[in-house]
């Protein structure tokens, strides 16, 4: 059985053809002329690819599906073009949701088979989010999805009440990505089996403001969110008022949300977390009595699952095979050589009601130091993600000594200076974080960096980020750091334990001050950070002196040349115009920064000269440069929509950086300007 393959762009939505995964068409025929092409078909499966994946993603998921065409919206993604180049296939154009929301009547098409004839065969095909390399299909049988149906049936066997009979006729708002797993095997799921009416955001960034506009006009009852937005509503009183006005309940799921936005929010409206998978879809989640339970599960006992022992004390998800539950066990249907399915999620139970089970992080995010102790991150990195200034953490040390953590922020810092007054912002959180966790997993504020804007932290189509291409990507600038700090403080380079111990006396616990030698480490330790510290802040004022002196300078040298009845000159020679800057950006194409030097031909080359290198330098981590020229067509040259938003990135940092006049461009200015010396010229000059 053959695959049809559904590239999506991100400004169509085709019916379902943008979710990310795909359905088979012997249940979905949307008009007659189009299923004209697709009755000859049925039984085919159809594959939907994210329009997020990279080409090498797309790729590998249409040779490993054997898909035989292409299904593209109107105006496709340049992608589909090189997906057609290695690996040849028919292409259909699909009509615009306009077209499938007519009031013509459609062709009925038949689906005589029982449940039992197909609980086996494929319903759809899904594709992992690509958290630990390349997305894998997942081929999801109707079996499956037939567990997600059951649930309505469990309270009136006498087990409480699910999700899903929660929400049976309402109308819930589902602000996920429509291209991922979760949004259609859960607004098919809940649509199909309980009546939800979905409503599904329009095709352009999800943003808090966004979300609230949903809010206010959608009339939903409820929303379903990812952790991050509903932390970007909280953080706004506008959006969290908004928010909590206009729905009765939030549900979030794919991460952690932090305790005290969960703990505020939960006395004003109903929270509750969800989980599945691919291969499970919604799994069976019973409604909580108390609402402070809102970081805990607690699911069916008919989904037959246990929480095996793992590690720190923490029981890892296992569905076990048992007949009495095979209507609920649906995994089994994709997986019917399995006895058992581990999902990988590790939980804690809650200290005083047994059967909750409060999600801990991913059996593969712990860290495990040279010391043999072992970090779980995810509380960690979800405490200091609330600070409003923090965009994402992500916690290393896999093989060292002492944790070290890595900072996306929301706003990068332009000079030092700011760098350090992000720092002392954000470090009352890391304090926090610090506070809860062991001893041994810490982070000192030496073990501190901050990504680099030209280099995004990878995300999944969830918008989570991916922690193994996180480490893969920053693997140099981890190692600059902790061979930093080992030349700080070199008792820092192993274990904080004695080298040798006298003969007949074994190692004590590394965690324990009862050995000299551990306490000495420590306190050399601790010492190191602080006078790096010291150091550091030192030089941040020694430079911004200097920098203020040499201003100073510059203003006395040409104020005697420079006059303009219009304008005040700043300090640096820029000109200071009433716009002003908002947030590092410059307000109006003509208006320069406070810092900018004046833009003589000089200094427009030597920024020519710096933007083209790192316009290549960009290109480099993604495509191969030794053919291309400055006048080469990029988008011609296989450059794709994830590697056009890492150059747009790296062009806009670029800006910041340097206090170019300009306003941060946006992606159709690199559709716009497609080869480097345009790219070049509309920037610089």
């Amino acid at each position: 059985m053959q695959s049809i393959a559904v590239l999506a762009g991100p400004n169509k939505r085709s019916g379902l053809i943008s979710h990310g995964s795909s359905v088979t068409w012997d249940l979905w025929i949307y008009d007659t002329s189009f299923s004209s092409w697709l009755l000859p078909r049925r039984g085919t499966r159809a594959f939907f690819t994210s329009h997020r994946n990279s080409l090498e993603a797309h790729i590998s998921l249409v040779k490993r599906t054997s898909c035989s065409a292409l299904l593209l919206s109107e105006k496709p993604l340049p992608v589909a073009r090189h997906i057609l180049e290695d690996w040849p296939m028919e292409q259909v154009t699909t009509p615009d949701l306009d077209f499938f929301l007519g009031e013509e009547l459609v062709e009925v098409v038949p689906f005589p088979k029982t449940f039992e004839e197909v609980r086996n065969e494929p319903f759809y095909i899904l594709h992992t989010s690509g958290s630990t390399g390349i997305p894998k299909p997942v081929p999801i049988t109707y079996g499956s999805y037939g567990g997600m149906d059951s649930q309505l049936l469990l309270p009136s066997l006498g087990h409480k009440p699910t999700f899903l009979s929660y929400v049976r006729g309402k109308r819930v708002f589902f602000a996920l990505p429509v291209f991922h797993a979760a949004s259609l095997n859960w607004t098919i799921g809940l649509a199909l089996f309980a009546g939800v009416i979905c409503v599904l955001p329009p095709p352009m960034p999800l943003t808090a403001h966004l979300a609230s506009q949903i809010f206010q006009y959608s009339q939903s009852y409820g929303a379903v969110m990812a952790p991050s937005l509903v932390v970007d509503c909280y953080n706004n009183d506008t959006y969290c008022v908004r928010m909590l006005q206009s729905l009765k309940f939030i549900v979030y799921g794919g991460g952690m949300l932090p305790e005290e936005v969960g703990d505020v929010l939960c006395h004003r409206i109903r929270l509750m977390t969800l989980m599945g998978s691919c291969e499970t879809a919604l799994l069976p989640h019973q409604m909580l009595d108390d609402p402070r339970d809102w970081e805990y599960i607690s699911l069916s006992p008919c989904l037959g699952h246990i929480f095996r022992n793992d590690r720190d004390r923490l029981g890892n998800l296992t569905i076990v095979r048992q007949r009495k539950y095979e209507s609920h066990q649906g995994v089994f249907s994709t997986f019917p050589q399995k006895e058992e399915h581990a999902m990988g999620d590790l939980f804690e139970p809650h200290p005083l009601k047994p059967g909750l089970w409060r999600f801990r992080g991913r059996a593969d995010d712990i860290i495990s130091f040279t010391t043999a102790e072992k970090l779980n991150p995810s509380t960690m990195e979800s405490i200091i993600q609330a600070n409003p200034r923090v965009k994402s953490a992500v916690i290393g040390g896999q093989g060292q000594f002492q944790a070290s953590l890595l900072l996306e922020p929301r706003e990068y810092p332009r000079n030092a200076a700011e760098e350090q007054t992000f720092l002392d912002q954000v470090w009352p959180s890391i304090v926090q974080a610090n506070r809860d966790c062991p001893a041994h997993g810490r982070i000192m504020r030496g073990f501190v960096m901050l990504t680099d804007p030209a280099k995004p932290l990878p995300r999944a189509s969830k918008d989570t980020v991916q922690r193994h291409a996180v480490f893969k990507l920053y693997v140099a600038e981890w190692g600059s750091l902790y061979e930093r700090q080992a030349r700080l403080n070199p008792t820092s380079k192993g274990p904080m334990v004695p080298s040798s111990a006298p003969p007949g006396k074994p190692h004590g616990n590394p965690g324990e001050a009862d050995d000299g030698s551990v306490l000495s480490d420590k306190m050399a330790s601790a010492i190191g950070a602080i006078v790096e510290r010291k150091i550091s802040a030192a030089l941040d004022r020694f430079a911004s002196a200097l920098l203020a002196a040499a201003s100073q300078l510059y203003s006395m040298s040409s104020s005697v040349s420079d006059s303009a009845p219009q304008e005040t000159r700043s300090p640096a020679g820029g000109v200071a115009c009433s716009e002003g800057i908002t947030n590092g950006v410059v307000s109006a194409p003509s208006t320069l920064s406070a810092h900018a030097a004046p833009r003589d031909h000089d200094s427009k080359k030597r920024a020519s000269g710096r933007l083209r290198q790192i316009i290549y330098d960009t290109l480099a981590e993604n495509v191969e440069v030794d053919d291309l020229e400055d006048g080469t067509d990029l988008i011609e040259f296989r450059l794709d929509s994830l590697q056009i938003v890492s150059l747009l990135n790296a062009i806009n940092a670029f800006i910041v950086r340097s206090e170019q006049p300009v306003d941060l461009v946006q992606i159709e200015a690199i559709y716009s300007n497609p080869t480097v010396a345009k790219l070049v010229a509309a920037v610089v000059e």
